[in-house]
């Protein structure tokens, strides 16, 4: 997974997130303002669901920076400060929904994500590529809208403390450069080397912007690719292999500890 500069996301023309006179506003949004990394923090009167497509997509919330692996999304409760962001070549479908409804579904008042199954994740796609803003009230449209939305509230959460990432430009680094296979399997200290620093300067960095050790990070990030690959079929004996582990069985172990299921039932649960 790319980890690659993210910039604010370009509404499409005529999109209102706001609008209160429909049930939810739906767009596939391909473009970002490169000439711009950050963007102020904006709320909305709606609640917001994030979903990544492809590339490197995420919301920033005031706690920090939430990457969105692909075939997951994010949800953003109405009133809460945030930005959008998007890499190069990524593509995202963004859905603003009626605050009643948003209580309605029972999505939770805090920034969560969610992974999807194939069958929400391929509605919402249809549904953004028909639509490309208001959904229609009264019509067919707007209840499969209903019907995706009630799947997303139902959907298995990702651990709010799974692969954080972080601001500081050298852990932004390692991160991109922890998506290549040659180099996944350094030691902690040769990484540390990468970057300049001290093996014990680098532990310390990484505890102090994620929260985790360097050791658990760097399993994080590796399960934030293995994510994306289960969702497009991979055979987990592969996947395992392009994760950097030497046998299935630990990397089956590994993605049980930090998800509490094995990739088998995580497949499983995406139908």
């Amino acid at each position: 997974m790319p980890y690659a500069p993210t910039y604010p996301t370009i509404w499409p023309p005529n999109y209102d997130p706001d609008n209160p006179n429909t049930l939810a506003n739906i767009a596939l949004i391909r473009e970002a303002n490169e000439s711009l990394q950050d963007e102020p923090f904006h709320e909305h009167t709606t609640g917001q669901i994030t979903i990544s497509i492809a590339g490197m997509v995420g919301v920033v919330l005031e706690t920090g920076i939430s990457a969105i692996p692909t075939h997951c999304a994010a949800w953003v409760p109405p009133g809460v400060k945030h930005s959008g962001h998007l890499g190069r070549d990524s593509t995202s479908i963004y859905l603003n929904v009626n605050k009643d409804l948003c209580t309605g579904l029972g999505f939770p008042k805090f920034p969560t994500r969610y992974i999807l199954n194939n069958m929400t994740f391929e509605m919402m796609k249809h549904l953004a590529l028909k639509l490309r803003g208001a959904c229609p009230p009264h019509t067919h449209e707007e209840r499969l809208v209903h019907v995706a939305l009630e799947e997303v509230a139902l959907s298995k959460q990702l651990p709010l403390s799974f692969a954080p990432l972080p601001e500081h430009p050298v852990l932004r680094r390692l991160a991109e450069d922890m998506s290549n296979l040659e180099v996944r399997k350094r030691t902690n200290a040769n990484w540390a080397k990468s970057v300049g620093m001290s093996e014990r300067t680098l532990s310390r960095l990484v505890v102090k912007e994620t929260g985790l050790s360097f050791a658990k990070w760097r399993v994080h990030l590796t399960l934030m690719d293995a994510l994306t690959w289960l969702n497009n079929g991979v055979p987990v004996t592969e996947v395992a292999h392009r994760a950097g582990y030497e046998t299935p069985s630990a990397f089956i172990e590994a993605f049980k500890r930090v998800f509490g299921i094995t990739p088998g039932a995580f497949r499983a649960r995406l139908g």
